[in-house]
């Protein structure tokens, strides 16, 4: 081959190199940008659970108040439940948007809440109920995370939101209505019983 003609297949080999390596690179980025549309959209979801959890807790209670005859207001157990089943609705939507389907995680935390919203034969048995069905529901929120990729994220801001959300915010709403539910039974019953003054020893610890 003349040098001419060299030079026309080496430079021919550099642009294919170069075009394949910039193929690779683009379907990296689409792929990258993919997980992080992904992420970034079970955020709303997300913060929707958190506030169907905190309804749980709310109705918890509300149902024991009620238990001690205090006259609560009007459908304040109604919005409870309500906002309970509008964080199932949103992660659902999100879901089915998502993932083509609803999960099994979010079947369990619905059956559960199912049964805490029913009837009970006493507050201490509603209680254990509410007590695992936002045991379920945090469940729920794990596993939103884990499908939507947010718990891998590169961006620092993103990450800190999303583990505040799913971990820190529960945890601490959680301990709160636990100390509540327990007050109001110590001043329903005039007295403190040792499970709940192991249950504030613990919460306090």
């Amino acid at each position: 081959l003349r040098f001419g003609q060299k030079a026309m297949v080496i430079g021919a080999a550099f642009v294919v190199t170069c075009a394949i390596l910039a193929g690779i690179v683009f379907v990296k980025i689409r792929t990258d940008l993919r997980g992080t549309e992904q992420a970034m959209s079970a955020i709303a979801p997300a913060h929707a659970l958190y506030d169907g959890m905190y309804g749980m807790q709310q109705h918890r209670e509300l149902v024991v108040r009620q238990s001690y005859k205090e006259a609560l207001k009007p459908d304040a157990l109604e919005t409870a439940q309500a906002a309970a089943d509008a964080g199932f609705e949103r992660v659902a939507a999100w879901e089915t948007a998502t993932l083509g389907k609803t999960s099994s995680t979010l079947a369990d935390a619905r059956s559960a809440w199912a049964k805490a919203v029913g009837a009970h034969a006493d507050a201490t048995a509603a209680v254990a109920d509410h007590d695992g069905a936002i045991a379920k529901a945090r469940l729920l929120m794990q596993s939103l995370d884990d499908e939507s990729g947010l718990a891998l994220v590169n961006d620092p801001v993103m990450y800190y939101l999303s583990r505040a959300t799913i971990e820190q915010m529960p945890m601490l709403t959680e301990s709160a209505s636990q100390q509540a539910v327990v007050a109001t039974r110590v001043a329903g019953e005039g007295s403190i019983w040792a499970d709940d003054r192991a249950s504030l020893a613990v919460a306090n610890a």
